[in-house]
């Protein structure tokens, strides 16, 4: 009985150590999930600047 006990103890920690290595990986893949939404974001951003600026580009050499 007291091996199966240990047996039983050893399993948790082993259970207790997964569970802890999972969720320190979904916190640095939250982590890295908005770090990717900022950097869209930003992206975007300066996409829309970038097409305006063209645009004004163009139409200023349309009318010259």
């Amino acid at each position: 009985i007291a091996r199966n006990i240990q047996g039983v103890a050893d399993d948790t920690k082993n259970v207790t150590r997964n569970v802890t290595g999972a969720t320190s990986s979904i916190s640095d893949t939250n982590r890295a999930a908005a770090e990717v939404l900022k950097t869209a974001a930003y992206m975007a951003s300066h996409t829309s600047d970038l097409r305006e600026s063209v645009d004004r580009f163009l139409r200023d050499v349309a009318t010259a």
